[in-house]
């Protein structure tokens, strides 16, 4: 967020270029080549002006708020000033180092992960000297794995892609891909640093590796930690064999496109939602991990122009959705309830999701008879007194009425997590047998009608006769 300014060009700097100057626009970009090495340098040539960036930034732990990607740069004419921006502000800070050369640093946790998961970002450059001084770069940064070493029968693709995966809070994960030659009886990634990534097999030879943005960062920093590849094949009483591989992962900058014109003609362009995208997530028919269709910023543009729907409506179906993080609000919620839990406590939640596609909008009742055939909800249903009732009237009766702000707090992280701010209530409740007490089984469920989500919560109150 600097303006910098440079100083007189140096001896054994030349002041002009005397290349031929280049095409109004150009664009450069980096070959994905699996386990192989790139050049150092990503180089484009717009107007009169030639811009290096260094294809691997700096990434340490030297900023003032954790984490810091530098991008060295350079320029075949001395520089006036330097500028970094995103549409409609300043962004990060660009600053001059010598005559020709300079350095981008991005410090801030919003700044890089906003580039990395794919905003791009713009570089303004300006000659001291000639005629149509000033060039706009926008520069895409992305992961990527480099200098593997190791065993050639583990196989990493480079780029580390940010994905789309409905979360409630970022929908963001950094993706990367490893395969194997045969089917391994164990398969793992590790780093030094307690950033390892969750590791899920797509078939018997390929693992996908995703991380949130904090341990993509702590995997990214400092820039000679490198991450770890294990795969093992056979079991005891036999010794398995084991393989491995290693890589550093580092901020890449893959594609620079320049111009010497006006930079809102032909460099800052709306996202659009691409066709080919919007069909693949309709074919997903409302899951949450979108990896397959797909960047995370190609669609998060489908997602947000609204419900991505095909010709055809979807049965009614209710879908599980894994939530185990929501396992620690419960506990907290369980902890504040009188006696530690006893007499008041949330059991069991689950999470569900409609699809993406429905003829109508779904009733509340009928969604909670749905779940009333699931085995977990069945019990005694017919012993249910229940109904659609209001926000406060859940927060003041069964489970939730002896701790209440603690039940605030619950009910607002479910809020957050499904991204929705329009539940409909359904509570009931029935008396099961206690001595020298009355203990009831409470069955609550939150719809979300704007999202298509649905959370089920089975619990138990009671108190002393």
């Amino acid at each position: 967020m600097v303006l910098a300014f440079g100083a007189s060009a140096c001896a054994d700097e030349p002041s002009a270029d005397l290349e031929p100057d280049g095409p109004l626009f150009a664009i450069a970009d980096l070959e994905s080549k699996a386990d192989g090495a790139t050049g150092n340098e990503i180089r484009v040539r717009a107007g009169n002006m030639t811009l290096g960036l260094t294809v691997r930034a700096k990434a340490e732990h030297a900023g003032p708020n954790g984490s810091q990607i530098v991008i060295q740069g350079r320029a075949s004419r001395n520089l006036a000033s330097v500028f970094t921006w995103v549409p409609d502000d300043a962004f990060g800070e660009a600053r001059i180092v010598s005559a020709r050369k300079f350095e981008i640093v991005l410090d801030e946790t919003y700044e890089i992960n906003s580039i990395l998961s794919g905003s791009p970002l713009y570089l303004d450059l300006e000659a001291n000297s000639g005629t149509n001084r000033r060039v706009t770069a926008r520069i895409v940064v992305e992961p990527r794995f480099a200098r593997f070493e190791g065993s050639r029968l583990l196989w990493v693709r480079d780029a580390v892609l940010p994905v789309y995966v409905r979360d409630g809070r970022t929908n963001l994960r950094y993706r990367g891909l490893a395969t194997t030659t045969s089917a391994p009886t164990t398969f793992s990634v590790y780093t030094d640093d307690d950033s390892d990534p969750v590791v899920r097999p797509v078939d018997t030879t390929t693992f996908e590796l995703d991380w949130t943005y904090d341990g993509l960062s702590l995997a990214m920093t400092p820039s000679i930690d490198r991450v770890f590849f294990s795969a093992g094949w056979g079991s005891a009483p036999v010794a398995p064999r084991v393989e491995q591989k290693s890589a550093l992962l580092t901020p890449t900058v893959v594609k620079i496109a320049m111009t010497a014109g006006d930079p809102y003609e032909t460099l800052v362009l709306s996202p659009t939602c691409d066709e080919a995208v919007r069909s693949c997530v309709i074919l997903q028919n409302g899951a949450d991990d979108l990896g397959a269709c797909g960047t995370y910023r190609d669609v998060s543009v489908c997602v947000a122009a609204g419900p991505v729907c095909g010709d055809d409506s979807a049965d009614l179906e209710l879908f599980q959705v894994e939530a185990p993080e929501l396992a620690a609000e419960v506990a907290a919620f369980n902890d504040a309830c009188p006696s530690g839990g006893s007499w008041c406590n949330v059991s069991n939640l689950n999470m569900f999701r409609l699809p993406a596609c429905l003829e109508g909008t779904p009733d509340i009742a009928g969604l909670v008879a749905m779940l009333s055939n699931m085995r977990e909800y069945s019990g005694d249903r017919d012993g249910w007194n229940g109904a659609v009732v209001t926000r406060d009237a859940v927060l003041s009766g069964g489970i939730f009425s002896s701790a209440r702000d603690a039940a605030e707090v619950l009910l607002g992280t479910l809020d957050a997590w499904t991204g929705s701010l329009d539940p409909q209530y359904w509570s009931g409740s029935f008396e099961v047998p206690c001595h020298n007490c009355h203990q009831w089984q409470s069955f609550t469920v939150i719809y979300y009608p704007s999202v298509g989500r649905l959370v089920a919560l089975l619990g138990e109150y009671g108190w002393d006769s």
